[in-house]
């Protein structure tokens, strides 16, 4: 017997995973930290098809990964954003608008801003904040 596959053709279980990409951005609500930017890093899930890349193994029939990442380094690193959701709504679209992707599941993380770290003296510490969106072809 074989397995029956069950998500639509518009939610495939294949998934392209990028992990821990970091680049060094000047985003933030704050002057200070818009002044001197911080690390951050993005995490995507690139939901396609891969059965004909993998029946293949040809390139054209999937994502060039090496692509996404410099597109996220480079508007990470580049453009300036209030808040990471913006910069995560920015690259959803990106990815969508530019790759074969049915949807993107998006992570960005930033390291604890120096004026959050000092206003949070004295009651504790935070190691970072981040923020994850799913957006779709059908959604986005």
């Amino acid at each position: 017997m074989t397995a029956r596959r069950t998500e639509s053709a518009s939610s495939p279980a294949d998934r392209i995973l990028l992990r821990d990409i970091r680049f060094y951005g000047n985003h933030g609500a704050t002057q200070e930290e818009q002044d001197v930017g911080q690390w951050y890093a993005v995490d995507l899930d690139l939901c396609l098809d891969l059965a004909e890349a993998g029946r293949s193994d040809d390139l054209s029939k999937t994502v060039d990964y090496g692509e996404v990442c410099r597109m996220v380094m480079e508007l990470g690193s580049t453009k300036r954003f209030q808040i990471i959701e913006a910069l995560a709504e920015e690259i959803s679209q990106r990815v969508l608008n530019n790759f074969a992707v049915d949807s993107v599941r998006i992570r960005v993380t930033k390291s604890t801003p120096a004026g959050l770290i000092a206003s949070l003296s004295g009651f504790g510490t935070l190691g970072y904040s981040a923020v994850e969106v799913h957006r779709s072809r059908s959604t986005s």
